[in-house]
């Protein structure tokens, strides 16, 4: 349990358990898939600590890295709530130091920026989750052996739109 407006933290700031975490403890493969950008309260939550569910940078440079095996969703810098490509980036979801670092290839994560790349911090594609859950599964199909392996119960999966306002409790 944590306050409101608090990820992974209690009243002292020390860090809880999120079940990435447990599910990584397990043995278990762990990730994250959003259509809102990954380092959002939501899916952060489920990897990510921080006294403000608004440091988003912060958020994004723990979750890279974490030992998590995925990380898939919104947030890129050179791209509009509306999937649209801008001319000029807008490092509000991700630093610039560390979209450099996985863009350029000096990090140990999968890069993509369409489906054919698939696997890194956005699909450009797959604004849907539905579609980005299924550009997943079949990329387990065809390559068993990928570095990524989807295994949903350790799979952070919203339902729906999610609302960027503080969340009760």
């Amino acid at each position: 349990k944590t306050d409101n407006g608090k990820l992974g933290v209690n009243d002292y700031g020390h860090e809880q358990e999120n079940t990435s975490e447990r599910a990584k403890k397990a043995g278990k493969s762990a990730g994250v898939v959003s259509s809102v950008p990954f380092s959002h309260a939501t899916p952060a939550s489920w990897a990510a600590h921080n006294i403000s569910r608004n440091n988003y940078l912060e958020i994004a440079d723990e979750m890279f890295n974490s030992d998590l095996d995925v990380i898939m969703g919104a947030g890129h810098p050179f791209y509009d709530d509306d999937n649209k490509k801008k001319d000029e980036a807008k490092y509000k979801y991700l630093s610039e130091e560390v979209y450099n670092k996985l863009s350029s290839g000096e990090s140990d994560w999968n890069y993509a920026e369409t489906k054919e790349q698939l696997l890194g911090l956005y699909v450009v594609d797959f604004p849907a989750i539905d579609a980005a859950v299924d550009a997943a599964r079949e990329l387990r199909r065809s390559n068993p052996s990928a570095i990524y392996e989807i295994r949903p119960i350790a799979l952070y999966i919203p339902g729906a739109t999610l609302d960027p306002g503080p969340q009760p409790g």
